[in-house]
């Protein structure tokens, strides 16, 4: 689900949990200058699409502070699968 109304990306606990492990974010910054930006993949029948996302989207940065845009977010089954 593409949400434009929210400034987080968000995604099931599981998935979030193994992005965050490839994208690590320290809250003191001190890898903010070497942290990657991300690209997310969206597939069809038609080819993939590629959504660049710079690090300054995901990763909101204060003189030396850093946190994650990316939370997990779990729907109860009644609102899912998302």
């Amino acid at each position: 689900i593409i949400d434009t109304g929210t400034s987080l990306i968000t995604g099931p606990t599981k998935d979030v949990d193994k992005l965050l492990n490839l994208l690590p974010i320290e809250s003191d910054c001190k890898n903010y200058n070497t942290t990657n930006d991300l690209t997310f993949v969206f597939s069809n029948d038609e080819g993939d699409f590629y959504y660049p996302i710079e690090k300054s989207i995901f990763i909101q940065k204060n003189e030396n502070d850093c946190r994650s845009m990316i939370v997990p977010l779990d729907l109860p089954k009644e609102h899912g699968p998302a």
